[in-house]
């Protein structure tokens, strides 16, 4: 028997075959034949097919993870909100009124508009917003839109009363126009005068609002002549004591409104006296000595009595015939002519009594009108004899008129009261 040299040097495979490519098709040649194959190729197979499998589920995991990871950004992109407190005062009482719920919606509804590319969503609880965009940067961009504040503001008595806000911005733009105004108002939910507020809420809810305190008046530093404006505002503060308006609204457009009420209110004609307060003269100041110097022992009153007033006339009525006369003092309705008395009459008082008590009503009451001056009353006087004047559906009619000095009471002043 000859041995295979070959085989057992490795130059040939085991079954005496060349290496290389040969071995193979040997194999299968040997599968053919019905021969098992090598324990070490089957091995080999399977670890060739297992690296292939692995390799396929490490290439699909790491797809699935790259997949999830971008719903997993796109989720937190589409999840970021901010929560923005809302003042108690305006949660709980303010924006119990219909009106300020809808200008707060429609608050809402117009920054979804406007910035729509960083806010999807607005939704407000019970105090506070929730608001929802692409990313926490682009809503901390829009967080002054919901920085809203309710002030009492002090302000001279010319801009302290009106209806609406509407009313107001007239007052402002009559004595100087207001440009571009709708920037500073568009943020602005409502300016109440205090008896508007009041009407509309409790008037213990006044004591719960702060007042603004404007003293240095920083919102005006960029104007030229700062010092100037902050030294008259300080000056005419003493009338705003007791004038106040209450603003509510974003906070932005609320320092803007008060600027623009801030640099009206120096110019006002109201108050341009008060500057030079100290360095000018009284101009109505009249010395004693002056031959048209009231006598200070009386009170001189210039007055006329009119007759037909209708018996359901009321002062305001009396008061409204007054409205185009100038420097008219006191009106008032009297049931009879309580000056025209019989001189010789020397009955007693007891008898005056009962006379007075038993006449028949006249059907119509008289009234007593005074002037402080004759030239006033003359005017007066003079339309009422052109028989043109009515008090309801009654013209009236002129009885008499005259001047008269009654002895001035001394009075004393105690404790904030006057006694007489």
């Amino acid at each position: 028997d000859s041995i295979n040299m070959g085989g057992l040097i490795g130059l040939c495979s085991p079954d005496g075959g060349p290496c290389g490519g040969g071995a193979e098709a040997h194999e299968d040649e040997g599968r053919s034949r019905g021969r098992p194959s090598s324990p070490n190729t089957e091995s080999k197979r399977r670890l060739l097919n297992d690296s292939e499998t692995s390799s396929e589920a490490e290439s699909s995991i790491e797809k699935g993870s790259q997949s999830n990871r971008k719903y997993s950004i796109e989720s937190k992109i589409n999840l970021a909100e901010r929560r923005i407190l809302c003042p108690p005062i305006i949660a709980k009482h303010i924006l119990s009124d219909d009106k300020f719920m809808e200008i707060r919606e429609k608050m809402e509804q117009n920054a979804i508009e406007k910035y729509k590319s960083d806010i999807e969503h607005i939704n407000f609880q019970e105090d506070c917003w929730v608001i929802k965009g692409k990313d926490s940067i682009s809503l901390e961009e829009h967080i002054d839109l919901f920085d809203v504040v309710i002030w009492r503001v002090p302000l001279i008595p010319a801009f302290s009363h009106f209806e609406n806000e509407q009313q107001l911005y007239e007052k402002l733009n009559k004595q100087k126009a207001i440009t571009n105004i709708e920037p500073i108002t568009e943020g602005i939910w409502g300016i109440l005068s205090k008896e508007t507020f009041i009407k509309t809420f409790e008037r213990n809810l006044l004591t719960e609002i702060d007042i603004i305190n404007d003293e240095n008046h920083c919102y005006l530093e960029d104007e030229e002549d700062y010092e100037s404006i902050k030294s008259k505002l300080k000056k005419i503060s003493v009338m705003k004591k007791s004038n106040e308006i209450i603003i509510i609204g974003q906070k932005k457009c609320a320092q803007h409104i008060i600027k623009t009420i801030r640099m009206r209110e120096i110019d006002h004609p109201s108050i341009m006296s008060m500057y030079n307060l100290r360095r000018t003269s009284y101009a109505w100041e009249i010395k004693s000595d002056d031959p048209e110097a009231p006598d200070p022992h009386v009170i001189t009153s210039n007055y006329c009595i009119i007759s037909n007033v209708p018996l359901n006339a009321t002062q305001e009525s009396i008061e409204d015939i007054l409205t185009k006369y100038e420097r008219w003092t006191y009106a008032t309705i009297m049931e009879q002519d309580n000056e025209e008395k019989d001189i010789g009459d020397n009955d007693s008082d007891d008898e005056n009594e009962n006379e007075k008590r038993n006449k028949p009503s006249l059907g119509y009451q008289f009234a007593k009108i005074e002037f402080d001056n004759p030239e006033s009353l003359q005017a007066f006087v003079d339309d009422l004899e052109k028989n043109e004047m009515n008090v309801g559906y009654n013209k009236v009619s002129l009885k008499r008129h005259a001047t008269e000095k009654r002895k001035r009471k001394r009075r004393r002043l105690y404790a904030g009261h006057m006694i007489v």
